[in-house]
Formats: structure tokens, C-alpha cells, sequence
């Protein structure tokens, strides 16, 4: 029997249909899935740090100091490379990244990251031993969520992993990584913690078993612990002009000691225990806060001589001190 287009009309357009249809596609998988979003948040992160790499390379190469920047670099790799022994290479590469604390924070979000990875990994082939062709069963609709989060862990473990490179940018991948990585915890807080707050909701997540109480236990460390209690590196206002030999308590603290003021306690109970604390005992001024800085920034903005607009004193001052005002 000759194969007509009525024939194919009549025996094969449901089916067809059933197989190409957007329809029938979503019945598997949705846009609307939360699982996409630390997928955005990395597509977000990535578009914004390859800009401010474009930037920054741009800046060096219009200020001509990228023979600087690498001798820098090569005299800090040097110094790590040719220390006497082991325990002092390990020292001069602490120095270079802000301390031992801070290098050890690295090391456990990277670890944390990795370990997230591979439990999205584990997960992805869990979910395809039931097909015949592997390929097809790791690729199928419903695993495009999970691949989106080991994409997102993907992303965060290497840039955890940039951020051992001795140089003072790498600060910006640990923010971007941060990023990443607390979206994916308020993704995961919002489908399978906040349901267990209440009476009506279960967890949406509960297929995975143990392993999804395991993410979230590494992602509330990644993307919660160590972006709060991680001490921050020093970095002078001006590295050319008078770089603070003994930086403030402020200007290290993490965010959490920053936001509660723990990094004055040192200084508080050292004065609950005299009967006078001297001024030399005074933790040493941040660098922002120094005359030479404030006079250039607050000139501008203060002095009708340096350019500033002719309005109510009140206003300038409110925006020199605008974010003192907001902390």
C-alpha cells in the first residue's frame, strides 16, 4: 500500500505529535523549575566577572603596569618556589593569600564545592540506570534540573579554585563564587527546608534520600558559614602611598565579627581589666579613615574651590557620609 500524506496524517500524526509537541515536552520538564535558578545566577556571574576581567586588563594596559603586575607575581611565585624547605614555602604562600585562616577557609570551599559536584554527579546517574541507552538516560528531560545545579557547582568549584592564584583579583572569583553558591542554599532552603515549617507542604526534594540532606548541609557551610566567619584580606586603599604595616582589626574582620563589632572585644576586655587604657593601645586607624584620604574625597564634593555644587552644606555632607549613615 503506497504511504500517502493522508496516511501519514491519519497513522502517524498523534504521534508526531506526542513527540514534538511543546506540550508533551513540559510535561516532563519546566521552565518554571527552581533548580534553574542557580543556572541563571551562574550565566548572571559569568557575563559580569568576563566584563570586569575586559576591564581590568584594559585599565592595566591604558596605565602601562603589567610589567608590574607580573613582576609581582613572579617575585611572589619565586619566593614560594625557593623558600628553605617545605614548612616555609607553605608560610611565604599563607603570607601571600592574607594567613593561614584565610588560605584554610579557601581549602574548605573548595573541598566543600568538589564535594558538591560529585554528589550532583552521583545523582545524575542515579537517575539514568533505568534506561538502556546511558546517553539518552542522563540527558532526559527530567535531568536537565540536576544538571543545571552540577553545572553551578561546576562553576563555583573552579572559581574556588582560582582564588589560590597569588594575586589580589582573585578576591572578586570568591565573591563571585559566593554568589553562586548562596543562591543555590536559598534555592534548596525555599523547596525543602521552609516546607518542614509547616503543615500543608512536605519537601519537594525528598527522592533523592540522604544525599539531599548531605547538599544542604555542604551548601549552608559553602554558602553561608564560610562567606560569614571567613576573615578578609587586607587591602590598602593606595598600595603606593603608605600601605598600613599592621592593618585594622575593621579592615580583616569577617562579616559576621564586622556586623556585630567581635572585633573589638579584644580591646573591650583589655580595658575592663585596668584602670586605664592608654591611647597607644588604640587599634591602629583604617586606612579610609585617614586625613589624606578623607580630604580626597570629601574635598570635592565640600570645596565651591575644588568643584563642588553650589547647595546646602547639609546635602554634601550627607553624600560624603552616605554609606556611614546606612551602617
Amino acid at each position: 500500500m503506497p504511504v500517502t500524506p493522508a496516511l501519514i496524517y491519519q497513522a502517524g500524526s498523534s504521534h508526531l505529535y506526542s513527540t514534538w509537541s511543546f506540550d508533551g515536552f513540559k510535561g516532563k520538564f519546566s521552565w518554571n523549575n527552581t533548580l534553574l535558578v542557580p543556572l541563571v545566577a551562574t550565566l548572571i556571574s559569568g557575563a559580569i566577572l568576563f566584563y570586569q576581567v575586559v576591564v581590568d586588563l584594559w585599565q592595566k594596559s591604558r596605565r602601562n603596569v603589567l610589567e608590574a603586575d607580573a613582576s609581582k607575581s613572579a617575585t611572589a611565585s619565586n619566593t614560594n618556589l625557593h623558600a628553605d624547605g617545605p614548612i616555609n614555602r607553605a608560610k611565604s604562600y599563607a603570607v601571600v593569600h592574607g594567613g593561614s585562616i584565610i588560605l584554610s577557609f579557601k581549602v574548605a570551599r573548595l573541598l566543600g564545592c568538589t564535594a558538591l559536584f560529585v554528589l550532583s554527579l552521583i545523582t545524575i546517574v542515579g537517575e539514568a540506570e533505568g534506561h538502556r541507552d546511558v546517553f539518552k538516560g542522563v540527558f532526559n528531560s527530567g535531568n536537565l534540573p540536576e544538571i543545571a545545579m552540577a553545572t553551578a557547582y561546576w562553576y563555583a568549584t573552579f572559581l574556588s579554585a582560582v582564588s589560590f592564584l597569588p594575586r589580589n583579583s582573585t578576591q572578586t572569583a570568591v565573591h563571585h563564587a559566593n554568589f553562586v553558591l548562596f543562591t543555590a542554599f536559598s534555592v534548596y532552603m525555599c523547596r525543602d527546608i521552609w516546607p518542614l515549617a509547616t503543615f500543608t507542604e512536605r519537601p519537594v526534594d525528598t527522592s533523592e534520600g540522604s544525599i539531599l540532606w548531605v547538599k544542604i548541609a555542604l551548601l549552608t557551610f559553602t554558602g553561608v558559614l564560610v562567606p560569614l566567619f571567613a576573615p578578609r584580606k587586607y587591602v590598602p586603599v593606595d598600595p603606593e602611598v603608605n600601605p598600613a604595616e599592621v592593618p585594622a582589626p575593621e579592615q580583616t574582620a569577617s562579616i559576621f565579627s564586622l556586623f556585630t563589632y567581635i572585633f573589638l572585644d579584644p580591646l573591650i576586655f583589655e580595658a575592663y581589666k585596668v584602670p586605664h587604657l592608654s591611647h597607644t593601645r588604640l587599634p591602629p586607624l583604617c586606612d579610609y579613615d585617614r586625613s589624606i584620604e578623607l580630604s580626597k574625597n570629601a574635598f570635592p564634593l565640600l570645596d565651591p574651590f575644588r568643584g563642588a555644587k553650589k547647595r546646602h552644606l547639609f546635602f554634601s555632607l550627607v553624600q560624603v557620609f552616605f554609606w556611614d549613615y546606612w551602617r
